[in-house]
């Protein structure tokens, strides 16, 4: 059976450089989609037809990726990265401030200082980029995030498509990389995951305890209202730190070895 990756681009994880990687493997075989209307609007019964329409993709990307389990005849593999829920805070505002575009996210980013900022987001009449996206994402709620508050109920569906995908974490980039390669392996897709990172940005942290540490700081007594916020993207952020923690593959240091050797001779 023909198999495809497809890869759920969450904005502002690291998907850009996932991408890259994605290219480097199958040249014209990979796709950046870009048709979000007809994605969101008709789902798989669009993705599955494209699909067929075009037998030589091996790997699609696409912002608003769709639930792809009913799609039938092709062994579709949806791959997600998350990012701590906190420092992507900072990731969305900094990206925003240099950002070329008149988007309302872009002007606010220009206009209000970090604290302000954020406490526009919050406000439910605007776009939710940084109220639980990532789990409002992988419910395939992402084209109502405008006005959705999440659930329960929709922290569930994310964790159900958690358990039918492939899911890594930015702060754990290169073990993901690792991760998908051999269960990747495992389905005759034996590719090449090493990388060069792209669409870097003058980003002022890296490490989540550091990024907390300074949202805490600076946000301060809206702080609780953002943790509550982004309650449901934080539990599904543990949660998949521990499946990668148990799903670690066999001679791990020497693979993660290797892999940062890989990724050492691109440079």
């Amino acid at each position: 059976m023909r198999r495809v990756i497809a890869h759920g681009h969450i904005f502002k994880n690291a998907g850009t450089t996932f991408d890259w990687a994605l290219e480097r493997n199958f040249g014209t075989g990979f796709c950046d989609h870009r048709d979000d209307e007809l994605m969101l609007r008709c789902g798989a019964s669009y993705l599955g037809q494209y699909l067929r329409d075009n037998p030589g993709i091996s790997a699609i990307s696409s912002h608003h990726l769709c639930d792809t389990s009913a799609i039938e005849g092709i062994e579709v593999i949806p791959v997600y990265i998350l990012r701590h829920p906190l420092e992507r805070i900072l990731s969305v505002y900094d990206f925003e401030r240099k950002q070329d575009s008149s988007s309302p996210g872009a002007i606010a980013a220009k206009k209000y200082n970090f604290k302000d900022y954020v406490q526009w987001r919050m406000e439910p009449n605007v776009n939710g980029v940084i109220r639980n996206y990532q789990t409002i994402y992988l419910a395939g709620l992402q084209s109502t995030y405008k006005t959705n508050d999440c659930t329960a109920d929709v922290f569930s569906a994310a964790m159900v498509r958690v358990q039918n995908s492939l899911v890594g974490l930015v702060e754990e980039f290169d073990a993901s990389m690792i991760k998908f390669e051999a269960a990747l392996k495992r389905r005759d897709m034996d590719i090449d995951l090493s990388y060069i990172k792209q669409n870097i940005g003058s980003e002022r942290s890296t490490a989540s305890g550091n990024a907390v540490s300074f949202i805490a700081e600076e946000l301060g007594d809206i702080f609780k209202e953002v943790l509550s916020k982004n309650s449901y993207d934080l539990a599904l952020y543990c949660a998949v730190t521990q499946l990668l923690e148990k799903e670690q593959v066999s001679e791990y240091p020497d693979k993660l070895a290797d892999f940062k050797r890989r990724c050492a001779h691109l440079s």
